[in-house]
């Protein structure tokens, strides 16, 4: 109840818009999100097969579609350091994913930067556009665009927990309900 009303308050701020926003918060939780097997996976900096990113109780997913800058993503992605540390005294029950969709021509240097980046995570390359595709039902709206999603990759919660405490406080809760305290 508490995100619901988070999300009235957020769509209030944004009231010319709101329509759209609410359509979009609305659609994304009413079907589960397909999440393709990928090849161009990086965890530390190395490439590694990720065939078991469905086995996780929780996931948080966040998508960087091209009309994001990606590469500026990805400099500030260690203000989710202490987040991902939370994730691992959750053991394997709660995992992020980061679903970089660059353009074709930035591929190459998505790559080499995710070659070139320590994150205890996975980090995504998708270079055909595979996860929208797959999920026509992702908005477009960059707000929406980081969720959790259970076992069953129904969503359960929106909004990136970095973004402010509200947020963080919220998607805690989620995961606490989800898996209890530890």
């Amino acid at each position: 109840m508490k995100e619901f009303i988070i999300f009235s308050i957020f769509i209030s701020l944004f009231s010319c818009s709101s329509n759209n926003i609410e359509d979009e918060y609305y659609k994304l939780k009413s079907k589960r999100i397909i999440i393709p097997e990928y090849q161009s996976v990086y965890y530390n900096g190395e490439k590694i097969s990720l065939s078991n990113i469905g086995c996780s109780k929780l996931k948080l997913l966040i998508y960087i579609d091209s009309l994001n800058c990606n590469s500026c993503y990805l400099k500030r992605i260690k203000k989710w350091d202490t987040l991902i540390e939370y994730a691992q005294k959750k053991g394997n029950k709660l995992n992020y994913y980061f679903i970089f969709s660059p353009r074709k021509k930035d591929i190459g240097m998505m790559t080499y930067l995710l070659k070139n980046t320590d994150v205890n995570c996975p980090l995504i390359i998708d270079s055909i556009g595979e996860f929208r595709k797959m999920n026509d039902h992702l908005p477009k709206n960059r707000l929406l665009q980081t969720f959790l999603v259970d076992e069953n990759n129904h969503v359960i919660m929106i909004g990136d927990p970095t973004k402010n405490d509200e947020t963080n406080e919220i998607f805690r809760k989620k995961v606490e309900m989800q898996l209890g305290k530890r």
